[in-house]
């Protein structure tokens, strides 16, 4: 009876795995249509024409509500305590400093919209972005009912998003975004200071605003999902990514992870993340189920030519119309593109190993066939993404910024640094073939790894770590170093040549310590491992580094 019954279970066991290899454990019922944007959805704007915008902010008329100023506005740091401000604002457009009646808002004297600060970490900034969202009643600007304006604080060349989307129309599989640069003047009469005149804010990039109007401007499906990447690594979420009738759904948890800005459409959404996370499926199959191959490819092709390496957990969106599986990728925010990091970086974050800690792209990227497609991508887009395209955008967007970048309130006082921004963005024409070059060198070295617990067993400790990836088989080893201070700068302990994924340390004083690891291929390849230590004191960051105490 025993053996009957464990002999069905196995049989039942070899017909699912056997459907997961095969292809029929996943069926798509999905038309094969590719991704295409409405080229007319950027009629109304200007490639390199400085729009003019007047914004009049207004003492509220609501009651029992709290009375802020357009001050507090402005200096609100975003800080987890503070409520998120919202001013009534009167929205008008010049040209040349002139009112004209074809202007957008001409003739108001009540306010047609509200403002609030836009961004994250943009908040902490002296400068801040805005949000405006005009009445139903007031009309639309140029066919944006929201305004986001950026004001790309750490972004000095202010042109890298800009350049970024004007590019983006120009690539197949790729919904680009409306930009337009904006000069902002503002006029506060929040404390019913009648006498104040329009302050000059100087220049902003508008961004268009993710939403069902985007949808629909874009050509694209107004009833389908859209989530914008919060803190998404693809992984399933069980405690935030809920069906909204789920009795345990709380929408600021599910935000936390991505940011609802279509229908929620939450179940097509777990059933994909199930999908992903499961290893008996073949991640073929999940790709070609779940997403379209070409546009994902794509997306990740751009992210890489332009090493906008902030692209692996945010500044991404998803979308699926509403009668299909399919989810699409659509980018987001690329001033950290274009040499626009500014931060110290992990030897992983750079060509294809920054994506490996998403569990979708990982594996992915483990099949050498989706690697080739990959690289056959890159190579097709370096034909768009070429030398003297990038000098016309930068020839075109030059003389706008360096006019903003000597006058108040953008002007940059240090001759030096504003000779460092023009080097910035005479750079630029030859970022993308540096960028080419990092891929093909990540595509040699190990894999990125997360470092385990250290274990303390009094006399003795035992450190562990993950297995390290390489492409090419060959063989790794791991290097390991201990140290009093993140710097490394006095080695109380070294071992290299370690094979094995743990190693044992004896005799270590009670005290605080820290630990880098390091991966190395039979090639001399290095990687270091995803960890990464930070001394909030002096901004410093220390790749591949833990702290741990021994007691």
């Amino acid at each position: 009876m025993y053996k009957k019954l464990l002999c069905l279970l196995l049989c039942s066991l070899i017909v699912v795995l056997s459907s997961c290899s095969s292809g029929k454990f996943l069926k798509s019922t999905n038309s094969n249509k590719p991704l295409e944007d409405n080229e007319k959805a950027y009629e109304q704007d200007s490639i390199n024409e400085v729009k003019e915008l007047y914004v009049t902010v207004v003492p509220t008329k609501k009651k029992n509500v709290k009375q802020y100023t357009f001050k507090d506005l402005n200096e609100s740091n975003g800080y987890a305590d503070e409520e998120d401000i919202e001013l009534d604002v009167i929205v008008q457009e010049r040209k040349n400093g002139q009112l004209n009646p074809d202007c957008f808002g001409y003739g108001l004297t009540t306010a047609n919209g509200t403002i609030t600060q836009r961004g994250q970490s943009a908040r902490i900034a002296e400068q801040k972005s805005f949000k405006i969202k005009l009445m139903k009643e007031g009309g639309l600007w140029y066919g944006n009912e929201v305004i986001n304006l950026n004001k790309h604080p750490f972004d000095k060349t202010k042109m890298r998003n800009k350049m970024s989307f004007e590019y983006f129309k120009l690539v197949p599989q790729v919904i680009s975004l409306r930009t337009n640069f904006v000069h902002l003047f503002i006029k506060d009469f929040s404390e019913e200071n009648y006498n104040e005149e329009y302050k000059d804010f100087g220049l902003f990039t508008q961004i268009e605003n993710l939403d069902k109007n985007f949808l629909k401007n874009h050509g694209l499906d107004s009833k389908g999902a859209l989530y914008k990447a919060e803190n998404f690594e693809f992984y399933r979420y069980e405690d935030n990514i809920k069906t909204v009738d789920d009795p345990d759904y709380n929408e600021v948890k599910f935000e936390e992870i991505l940011e609802v800005k279509g229908e929620e459409q939450h179940q097509k959404l777990i059933s994909m993340l199930d999908a992903v996370n499961n290893p008996l499926i073949n991640i073929n199959e999940v790709i070609d189920k779940y997403f379209d191959r070409e546009n994902y490819i794509t997306w990740m092709a751009i992210n890489i030519l332009l090493d906008n390496i902030d692209t692996a957990s945010r500044n991404f969106c998803l979308y699926s119309p509403k009668d299909s599986d399919k989810w699409y990728f659509i980018p987001w925010d690329y001033d950290k593109g274009w040499g626009g990091y500014r931060y110290s970086r992990g030897e992983w974050q750079q060509g294809m190993t920054n994506y490996w800690g998403v569990v979708l792209h990982k594996r992915f990227l483990q099949n050498k066939d989706n690697i080739k497609q990959l690289t056959n991508k890159i190579e097709e887009l370096k034909k768009i993404f070429t030398k003297e395209k990038t000098k016309e955008f930068v020839n075109m967007y030059k003389p706008i910024v360096l006019e903003y970048l000597n006058r108040e309130p953008d002007k940059i006082e240090k001759a030096s640094e504003l000779n460092k921004i023009i080097k910035e963005i005479d750079d630029m024409p030859a970022l993308i073939d540096s960028n080419i070059k990092r891929y093909y060198e990540s595509l040699e070295k190990p894999m990125p790894i997360f470092m385990g617990k250290v274990l303390d067993y009094g006399s003795y400790n035992v450190f562990t770590w993950n297995e390290a990836y390489d492409f090419n088989k060959d063989y790794v080893e791991y290097i390991l170093d201990i140290s009093k201070t993140p710097d490394f700068e006095n080695i109380i302990y070294h071992k290299d040549g370690i094979r094995d994924i743990q190693h044992i340390v004896k005799d270590l004083q009670p005290g605080k310590y820290f630990w880098r690891l390091t991966i190395k291929d039979s090639k001399g390849n290095i990687q270091q491992p995803f960890d990464i230590y930070k001394v909030k004191a002096t901004e410093s960051y220390y790749f591949g580094v833990q702290q741990f105490y021994v007691n």
